[in-house]
């Protein structure tokens, strides 16, 4: 089950309130021949923030000629041009290490041979990701001061370029219209010391279907709580969720 029909199942649960996913189904207009290698948003509307880099964006464009998503702009043949041509470093997970978001342990035994388990070390956080559902099991990070500054927060939701080869790859497009928010396990208020630090946290790997009224409620002030004790404090936290 990927992560639009979880986005699906939660909203037949009535956990947002706002009813379920709803995707116009785009799939007679893809070219057959190509159909293996396009992402899921020529199902519903690709825009140019659903690509990792304009290496993807443009097999899009090259697919389409016609340019339906409106991924070439100024016309000149080249897609979202705008977008980095490969995935930037920071995508990408490094190997496992003796990371200070682990400290307290690994709550499943997550380890890089099991695709449903999946350990991913970065240098701002640790989760394990599961990839039948596109979603994260959990997450675990280190909360200090030395993690606190004064970065404005990214807003780059984009595809985890760090994940496997042949891992189903979540877009924002996935949650359009869903009714849920894009919610994050990591906040991006826990990584403001640079735009590297905070902008990880907007790759969908680090980001799990929540209803508004909770994202925007008792989650959100959670996470204020958890900061206030690195402010007011001096506390270190390690957080596992």
């Amino acid at each position: 089950m990927n992560i639009s029909q979880w986005i699906s199942l939660l909203g037949v649960l009535g956990l947002s309130g706002c009813g379920v996913l709803s995707l116009e189904n785009a799939s007679s207009l893809k070219p057959q021949s190509a159909q293996s290698l396009l992402p899921p948003c020529v199902d519903d509307d690709c825009n140019c923030p659903d690509f990792r880099d304009q290496a993807l964006a443009q097999i899009v464009l090259d697919a389409f000629p016609d340019d339906p998503f409106v991924l070439d702009r100024d016309g000149n043949g080249l897609a979202c041009e705008s977008l980095p041509p490969v995935s930037p470093g920071l995508d990408a997970a490094v190997p496992p290490s003796s990371t200070p978001h682990l400290v307290l342990g690994n709550p499943s035994n997550a380890a890089a041979e099991n695709p449903n388990n999946l350990l991913i070390e970065r240098s701002q956080y640790a989760l394990s990701y599961h990839r039948d559902r596109g979603i994260a099991n959990w997450a675990s990070w280190q909360l200090s001061a030395d993690w606190l500054g004064n970065t404005e927060r990214q807003d780059n939701f984009r595809q985890d370029g760090g994940l496997p080869r042949g891992f189903y790859q979540v877009t924002p497009n996935d949650y359009r219209n869903s009714g849920f928010d894009r919610g994050h396990i990591v906040p991006s208020g826990d990584r403001t010391k640079s735009n590297q630090d905070n902008s990880a946290t907007f790759l969908m790997s680090n980001i799990l279907p929540q209803a508004p009224e909770n994202n925007r409620g008792v989650w959100r002030e959670l996470e204020e709580y958890s900061r206030d004790l690195v402010y007011q404090f001096d506390r270190e936290l390690i957080v596992i969720a």
